[in-house]
């Protein structure tokens, strides 16, 4: 009798743990693609402004950050085995990106942002619903920020959205507010769509499915202000004569150049977007504008990665945006928040690979050359 009843218990205890797997895997999926079918309606509508310094599609590496602590230091991504359990790797690096873009709806003008914060909504002497930067456990959620609509005219539209009048009023709200700590930036007027955020992915692609990434158009034998150009059939490398009056700035990975810097700066002069002092868009009317910056962001250390983050302007704008979205089970996210030690999060984290789905979606931008 006892082997019978041990027999049957371990039969609807292995039944009970399958369907608690099973569950998990449904609630995973179901919020990875519900967030990637939001992103996908938001992105299909981006488009090009057509104006000096107006930002189209701008992507920002977020996690890791380098802010003046070594809680958000570069050279700590969150790393994770490939196989499950495999110490000995290879691995997958897991990084996280903001975004932000202009849509273009009838005669209004709607600015859009996604971001990854973290999942503890904070209320103190600043701010209200306050979200955070992803701390340095690397888990966080995907959120989308409102933005009131502006019409061609510059005038407010009534709007349920969260209120802003400018494009440079955009682009500090994306930018989030300092909080002077360790704790970096934060955000208000938030959206959560997704928890358990391990990793969150921007890739731009041209008209030719070309990747748009530092390695594809850096020639170092070249100046930095003279490398390639953008022609009305796309992103092309030639070294023949512009055709436009437009040409692309990248840069290979350096610490002394990334993407928060550009908008650190272009916040700083008020609206207007410039490198080393240089003016992106410069008034002497002899140099030409540019309107794409693509940077290398250098994370790691030892075998080191790189993340590409891109800055379309004026009448530039990609051809297909690809999400790569990483979420973890539900039951990994409580254990990974029951660890109190940072190092024993990461290790644990590092094994359990498996426990995080991955989603990954190719848009295309309706307006856009295809």
């Amino acid at each position: 009798m006892t082997i019978i009843v041990y027999g049957l218990y371990s039969m609807f205890n292995q039944t009970q743990k399958s369907f608690r797997a099973n569950n998990a895997q449904v609630d995973v999926m179901t919020a990875g693609r519900m967030a990637l079918d939001a992103i996908s309606r938001d992105i299909e509508l981006l488009a090009a402004c057509n104006t000096e310094n107006g930002a189209n599609f701008l992507t920002l590496l977020s996690y890791p950050y380098d802010y003046p602590s070594t809680r958000y230091d570069r050279s700590l991504p969150m790393i994770q085995a490939t196989v499950p359990g495999d110490t000995n790797g290879p691995y997958r690096t897991n990084f996280m990106q903001d975004m932000f873009f202009l849509q273009k709806q009838s005669n209004c003008w709607i600015p859009c942002a996604y971001f990854v914060g973290d999942t503890v909504i904070v209320t103190n002497n600043r701010a209200t619903n306050a979200v955070y930067q992803v701390n340095s456990n690397g888990i966080g959620g995907l959120y989308r920020m409102g933005f009131s609509k502006l019409n061609e005219l510059g005038e407010a539209e009534p709007s349920t959205e969260y209120s802003t009048n400018t494009a440079y009023g955009w682009i500090q709200q994306f930018r989030g507010i300092d909080d002077g700590s360790a704790r970096g930036y934060y955000h208000t007027n938030a959206n959560l769509l997704a928890e358990g955020v391990v990793h969150f992915a921007i890739r731009c692609y041209d008209g030719a499915g070309q990747y748009i990434e530092y390695t594809n158009y850096y020639r170092p034998n070249v100046s930095d202000w003279d490398r390639i150009y953008w022609d009305s059939a796309g992103i092309r490398r030639t070294n023949g004569v512009p055709q436009k009056d437009f040409n692309i700035y990248t840069k290979i990975p350096n610490p002394d150049l990334k993407m928060d810097d550009l908008v650190e700066n272009y916040l700083d002069y008020a609206g207007t977007w410039r490198i080393n002092s240089k003016l992106l868009f410069p008034t002497n009317g002899v140099d030409l504008a540019t309107n794409l910056v693509i940077l290398g962001q250098m994370i790691g250390t030892g075998t080191r990665s790189v993340v590409t983050d891109n800055l379309f302007m004026s009448n530039a704008i990609p051809s297909y945006i690809e999400i790569e979205l990483g979420l973890l089970e539900p039951q990994a996210i409580e254990r990974v928040k029951a660890i109190g030690n940072l190092d024993a999060r990461r290790q644990y984290l590092l094994r359990n690979s498996g426990q995080v789905h991955l989603f990954r979606k190719r848009i295309p931008v309706r307006m856009a050359l295809q």
